[in-house]
């Protein structure tokens, strides 16, 4: 069995996480990569130009014919998570799925058919997380509470489950006070440990602020309005309400 790793958690001082690119660097970083394998003179970007880092470039991110339309950006990063690497990917398969066809650009019907090609699905469904899928059930589950209503019953079938406001969290948390990446849940030799991704409003287990906590069975997770109970798979939900603490309450609970 592997170590348990609560004693390195307990030391880690400093976390950072990289995240995605958004639409507007996705669309930056397509322009880019298409400039830079074109054959065609491009308009120098002037020095003030900020290109993903890139300064004084000789490519114009301006195409005069865009080749992936921005309705088609949300697509591409749902399906790469707005990971440079899987970007390329996809795009090159769909700039010759378009060549194929003989589109002067990629068409939404090109992109499905590499997407098929490629035989992906949504990158939050294809962690390198995700259980084995011999069908093995989950041995616990997140029940998801808003002000006290149950919204939905999530298995924790993975063995890093990540939760906040972004689209590429597995349990995403719609509220303006959630961090993108605000908490993940990582698995253990001793069981599932919680880590807060240093977020802005911080997460508290059944009442206290915490960095990181081994989750026992019936532990509740707090973040903004929702409270998130930690409990073996299977329990019965039926008329079942979980509220937070009020934040003037909190120093009780110490």
């Amino acid at each position: 069995a592997k170590p348990s790793l609560e004693q390195l958690f307990q030391r880690i001082r400093l976390r950072f996480h990289l995240d995605g690119l958004g639409f507007d660097e996705v669309r930056s970083y397509i322009r880019f990569r298409l400039a830079t394998a074109s054959a065609a003179k491009f308009t120098p970007v002037p020095a003030d130009t900020k290109l993903l880092g890139y300064r004084n470039s000789d490519v114009d991110i301006h195409l005069p014919n865009e080749l992936f339309p921005d309705e088609l950006l949300n697509t591409i990063i749902d399906y790469t998570g707005g990971i440079p690497r899987l970007i390329n990917t996809l795009c090159d398969t769909a700039l010759l799925t378009a060549y194929s066809r003989d589109h002067d650009r990629v068409k939404a019907e090109d992109l499905e058919s590499a997407i098929e090609d490629l035989q992906w699905e949504p990158y939050t469904k294809r962690s390198s997380y995700r259980n084995d899928g011999n069908g093995a059930k989950s041995e616990y589950q997140l029940k998801v509470f808003k002000q006290g209503t149950l919204l939905s019953v999530e298995p924790v079938d993975k063995e890093r489950v990540l939760a906040g406001r972004s689209h590429l969290c597995d349990i995403k948390i719609d509220q303006k006070s959630v961090s993108g990446k605000h908490f993940q849940m990582m698995k253990t030799a001793d069981g599932f440990v919680i880590e807060d991704l240093n977020s802005t409003n911080g997460t508290l287990v059944n009442g206290v602020k915490v960095d990181s906590k081994l989750l026992v069975d019936g532990d509740v997770i707090e973040v903004g309005k929702y409270a998130l109970k930690f409990e073996k798979a299977g329990k019965e939900s039926l008329n079942e309400k979980v509220t937070t603490i009020p934040p003037q309450a909190r120093h009780f609970a110490n």
